[in-house]
């Protein structure tokens, strides 16, 4: 978040339910431990809610760590990862952390030291809200009923709800169920076509090169991005993940000493072609430093910064 408030919070675990849109905030103190964040998972939504089928995250040390991966499989959840630096996969989450932070504007005060207590105001007022993907509030898809809220008496008095135990309440659920999946359904063939409008097929196949993208690596220590390259390489592509030609994965032969996940988004790499193929254009491969040597591969180094030995 930024901000450590009086609580002794500095991160939020957001969970969101796939179908539902149902969210859930759980607070968590600096440099949270995998221990920790397991046992919250377990208290606060695995207690409320029953175990999940799959977990979708990123590459956090914590989810990728023996222990979460020691209890996910204990309680038979398939773990699904996104690739590396590649937040698009998780675009749900994402969005929702967007709205998270516009809602928190809105209710901390100025010293900011109290933003953890307005997540349950945040998750109430978001859970409570029409999904424009659903088509209506997630606590209605999830609970089967609309449950009333603080402005509900300047609304004409309704009959009561069906509730699950009732005669009808399962036909009513259905007919919920079938609006849900329409108007998702809608939703998808929307974001589709917008998404496919100035796609193309990749050209990168197994043992090709490719250059990528610099903002893609760990930034070295005092030294500044703007001065560097836009993209690092070419590396060789050593394997394709995915079948689908606009957006597959590609696992990338980089240099151990970069320090990141080898697995790229088809929208991170950039084909390497050879000068010859363009007469006017200089050959991408760099050129060797005059007076000195090519290195092929770091074995050690010592220091950090500018002082920093190989």
């Amino acid at each position: 978040m930024g901000k450590v408030s009086k609580n002794d919070y500095s991160q939020v675990m957001v969970i969101v339910d796939r179908f539902s849109k149902l969210l859930n905030l759980i607070p968590l103190p600096p440099h949270a431990p995998t221990e920790l964040v397991i046992r919250e998972f377990q208290q606060k939504y695995i207690l409320q809610f029953r175990t999940p089928k799959t977990l979708v995250s990123d590459r956090d040390p914590r989810f990728i760590s023996t222990e979460w991966k020691d209890f996910t499989s204990h309680l038979g959840i398939r773990l699904c990862m996104t690739s590396g630096r590649h937040p698009e996969a998780n675009g749900v989450a994402e969005e929702i952390n967007q709205t998270v932070f516009q809602l928190l504007r809105a209710l901390i005060i100025p010293d900011q030291e109290t933003w953890d207590e307005e997540l349950y105001s945040v998750r109430g007022l978001y859970n409570n809200s029409i999904h424009s993907t659903i088509g209506m509030a997630p606590n209605r898809l999830h609970l089967g009923w609309q449950i009333r809220n603080p402005l509900s008496y300047l609304f004409p008095e309704q009959p009561a709800g069906l509730t699950p135990g009732r005669p009808g309440f399962r036909a009513k659920y259905d007919r919920l169920l079938k609006v849900a999946i329409a108007a998702m359904t809608k939703r998808q063939h929307a974001m589709i076509h917008h998404a496919n409008k100035g796609r193309r097929p990749s050209d990168i196949q197994v043992g090709s090169y490719v250059w990528v993208k610099m903002s893609k690596f760990s930034e070295e220590e005092e030294v500044s991005r703007k001065l560097l390259p836009l993209y690092y390489g070419p590396w060789e592509v050593m394997d394709v993940i995915g079948e689908d030609h606009f957006g597959s994965s590609y696992v990338v032969d980089v240099p151990a000493h970069l320090l990141t996940y080898p697995v790229f988004h088809a929208s991170k790499p950039y084909l390497h072609r050879d000068a010859k193929t363009f007469d006017y254009r200089e050959d991408m491969m760099p050129r060797a430093i005059k007076g000195g040597h090519e290195i092929d591969k770091i074995k050690q180094h010592v220091g950090k910064g500018c002082n920093r030995q190989y």
